[in-house]
């Protein structure tokens, strides 16, 4: 998009990303399956909307007498259409600079064309902020297993934390680069530092969460071990079904994940009770 804004402007590129995207919304109203509603949800922007508005249109729809397997198809079609509004609105009222449009700049010989070579240069560099995925994500999620081999939780939280911090360094250099090279190099170490990060969360969101960087998830030991954390949804009735043994095989899994550093402790503190 960045040769659409170059070119045509940035209010034509908006407008074609939008009207462009209202067609897929609306087809989620002849989909075969209630699943469309659940996996177009992530198209309907911010949090407002998926949890508040979304809901209400569609629990209106089916209170005015439509069934609930023709209402949330019915929903669909408010974003469809203020997909379509929104970008009518933009070409009518938008302005691409704040001179003006850009065609109108270019005639008046305010703003110079760009060439294919300038273009050219600029989506290289741009392009250098994704490519950096290739490498950078799955490095930061083999530092997060390496991390979490010697450490457990707690280093790949740390490993989270430094890539992320390294990040928001080459971030705020990025902001104060004033040559071209540097604000190259800058901003190709930032991308490798926030994309290893994301690799890095990757690294935690399957393992569970308890505890932190500097602290355990209670002073009581009893309640700092995997099978309390991920038994403690199970009311004593449950327990008794069985109905938690799934949970427990999680736990399980979750312990052989606490690092070769605590393993190694707490074998010798096995070893030692055993010879007392």
């Amino acid at each position: 998009m960045g040769a659409v804004c170059d070119l045509l402007g940035p209010r034509y590129g908006c407008a074609f990303l939008i009207m462009l995207s209202a067609p897929t919304v609306f087809c989620m109203s002849f989909v075969n399956d209630a699943a469309g509603y659940i996996v177009g949800g992530e198209t309907w922007g911010g949090g407002a909307t998926q949890l508040i508005i979304m809901p209400l249109v569609y629990e209106l729809i089916r209170r005015a007498g439509a069934t609930p397997f023709t209402a949330w198809r019915i929903a669909f079609f408010v974003p469809g259409w203020l997909h379509v509004i929104m970008g009518i609105l933009v070409l009518t009222l938008g302005q691409d600079l704040p001179d003006g449009n850009l065609g109108t700049l270019q005639k008046k010989g305010d703003v110079a064309r760009d060439k294919f070579s300038k273009l050219h240069t600029a989506g290289i560099i741009a392009a250098s902020f994704g490519m950096a995925n290739i490498l950078a994500r799955p490095f930061g999620g083999y530092t997060s297993d390496l991390a979490g081999r010697l450490f457990g939780m707690r280093g790949r939280l740390w490993n989270l934390r430094i890539l992320q911090t390294l990040g928001g360094v080459f971030c705020v250099w990025l902001g104060r680069a004033n040559s071209l090279p540097i604000a190259v190099l800058a901003m190709i170490l930032f991308s490798i530092g926030a994309q290893a990060a994301c690799g890095a969360t990757f690294g935690i969101i399957p393992l569970g969460l308890w505890g932190g960087m500097f602290f355990p998830p209670s002073k009581y030991i009893n309640k700092s071990t995997e099978q309390y954390y991920y038994a403690s949804e199970w009311n004593e009735e449950e327990k008794q079904k069985d109905l938690h043994q799934n949970s427990l095989k999680f736990a399980e899994n979750s312990r052989s994940e606490r690092g070769k550093r605590i393993q190694d402790a707490e074998f010798l503190a096995g070893e030692c009770m055993i010879s007392h």
